[in-house]
């Protein structure tokens, strides 16, 4: 985008939440850049708006602007003219899945919504940051088996364990207690 205000000197409004890295990302890439390249060689605008968004299991890519609009129905004749851009997108989106809508007419500008193909929807938190959870409690367990924990730590332990306990279902107790003697014992106090 910031290209695109660079060429055109149109500022760009975005709207942009996080949606990970989806399967689809190269074809909302070439989508962006297509409907963008055109806002610029055709649409006479002052500004433009940008919209990602995950919708289910779906990405939704908007792109508008306050230009001179058109008439969708001609995109077939361009394309029968040689120019594929528009039509091109539209027919990759209707074959994968997904779908292209236009919506303009001549005087009122025009705004594009792209809907991907279905992704996979994908949890907040993923491995390795659950395994690393997990292998936290089972470190702090290995520490207390060789006697090596201190009684301190007993409360950072439960912490963990029951986040543990609460993201996996893990049942049981996952932390020990060590006493004093056993530190004293293995030199620590």
């Amino acid at each position: 985008m910031k290209q695109f205000e660079s060429r055109t000197e149109l500022p760009v409004e975005a709207d942009l939440d996080d949606v990970g890295k989806p399967e689809s990302q190269a074809l909302l890439y070439r989508a962006a850049r297509e409907l963008l390249t055109n806002i610029g060689k055709h649409a006479k605008a002052t500004t433009v708006r940008v919209g990602l968004m995950r919708k289910g299991d779906r990405i939704v890519l908007t792109i508008a602007d306050d230009g001179t609009g058109f008439d969708p129905a001609i995109v077939a004749q361009y394309v029968a003219d040689g120019h594929i851009g528009l039509g091109s997108l539209l027919a990759r989106f209707d074959a994968m899945g997904g779908a292209m809508d236009i919506d303009s007419r001549s005087g009122f500008g025009t705004q594009v919504t792209v809907t991907s193909p279905r992704e996979p929807v994908t949890p907040r938190c993923q491995p390795p940051c659950d395994d690393q959870a997990l292998n936290l409690v089972g470190a702090l367990e290995d520490l207390g088996d060789l006697g090596l924990a201190h009684v301190a730590l007993d409360a950072e332990v439960a912490r963990v364990s029951h986040a543990a306990e609460h993201l996996h279902g893990v049942g049981g107790d996952l932390h020990r207690r060590v006493g004093g003697d056993q530190l004293g014992d293995a030199g620590l106090l």
